[in-house]
């Protein structure tokens, strides 16, 4: 399942059901064979959701993992996370989530939500560092500032 896939179940995962089935029918309309793929898809099972905690994540690396006692029963071990799934979710937040297996053969995750269902918000900026050293992280894309706040 590709990057691109994941990023927008996610945005519609922020719409309600009328507006997603809205946009169904509109895109339907745009291209209409897309019908045979999407019944297909409709009678399959429902990828599962997994419950798990960030335990960790490195923003400047841009992954981290996610432990659940379900993935690790299944995979062997944690699922990974990049920083196009984390958004705002931190160390210790309680966490659903789809796992894919990625090219190299394991556990990712995709398409994170909090325990109310909330979906993460894009990180804007994190504090990096003491109160006399702060420097400012800027969002999911890995740059660094020197900028002092």
């Amino acid at each position: 399942m590709s990057t691109s896939a994941s990023a927008l179940a996610q945005t519609l995962a922020q719409h309600g059901d009328e507006d997603i089935a809205q946009a169904v029918q509109l895109f339907i309309s745009l291209r209409p064979d897309f019908r045979e793929l999407l019944a297909k898809v409709i009678e399959e099972e429902p990828i599962p959701r997994y419950n798990g905690t960030v335990v960790s994540f490195n923003r400047e690396k841009g992954f981290g993992f996610l432990q659940s006692d379900q993935v690790t029963a299944e995979f062997g071990k944690d699922a990974f996370c990049s920083s196009n799934e984390i958004g705002d979710f931190r160390v210790g937040s309680e966490v659903t989530f789809t796992v894919i297996v990625n090219k190299n053969n394991q556990p990712q995750a995709r398409l994170l939500q909090g325990p109310d269902g909330s979906v993460p918000q894009e990180e804007r900026g994190v504090e990096v560092g003491d109160d006399e050293e702060r420097r400012l992280y800027c969002g999911q894309v890995g740059v660094s500032t020197a900028q002092w706040v």
